[in-house]
């Protein structure tokens, strides 16, 4: 499978591949080891084939963190009245009894 046909599957997508990969895998190294398997760099493309979903199954999980994460910020930031901080007035005045 391609890697862009990867990023525009759903994670539940992504989910089962992995799972059905994984037991291809598992089965395609049962073959190798009885002398049955014609084809031994099958074994070589699926492992890459799985890294590559869980790769990518990894890129999607961050990605969904950070727009979580920023927008608990966006909204904690909406939720803090908005104050005026001015140190530097507080500095100037300070500066201005002695």
């Amino acid at each position: 499978m391609e890697t862009q046909e990867l990023r525009d599957c759903t994670p539940e997508r992504l989910a089962d591949l992995e799972k059905n990969l994984r037991r291809q895998i598992f089965d395609a190294k049962m073959k190798n080891y009885t002398n049955q398997l014609d084809d031994t760099a099958s074994l070589r493309r699926m492992r890459r084939d799985l890294a590559r979903i869980k790769t990518i199954m990894s890129e999607k999980l961050i990605a969904d963190a950070a727009v979580e994460e920023a927008k608990a910020a966006a909204a904690a930031d909406a939720a803090e009245p908005v104050t005026s901080d001015d140190g530097a007035a507080e500095a100037a005045e300070e500066k201005s009894d002695d």
